[in-house]
């Protein structure tokens, strides 16, 4: 009996002469990382962004330049939510790749009282 040309590379996995390996399919069987805040079972509440503004004035007298990073972790608070509130208080500089106070804040910030 004779077999066909298909039957030949679908046994030897050539076609036209030609050796060639199945694709391999990814691996999705990693564990998946959470953060520590889901993991505990906490949960933390959006604050209002006039809480989150006065925290970041709160920050901004312990230092003149954040990372978003580093503001995120300090205060707790979804990035996108914070970006938003940051951007309105803060410029991004370039050359030391931080947010800094926008002038108009800074000046407000000397002007209250602190605790």
């Amino acid at each position: 009996s004779t077999q066909s040309t298909w039957g030949k590379a679908e046994e030897s996995n050539s076609i036209a002469g030609y050796d060639y390996k199945k694709p391999r399919l990814p691996v999705f069987n990693k564990p998946v990382q959470t953060s520590k805040m889901k993991s505990a079972g906490t949960f933390r509440p959006q604050l209002s962004k006039r809480e989150l503004q006065d925290r970041l004035l709160e920050l901004f007298r312990e230092s003149s330049q954040w990372t978003i990073t580093e503001l995120t972790r300090r205060t707790d608070q979804p990035r996108d939510f914070l970006k938003k509130v940051v951007n309105d208080v803060c410029t991004y500089s370039t050359s030391v790749k931080a947010y800094q106070l926008k002038p108009e804040f800074a000046a407000l910030d000397t002007m209250l009282p602190t605790e």
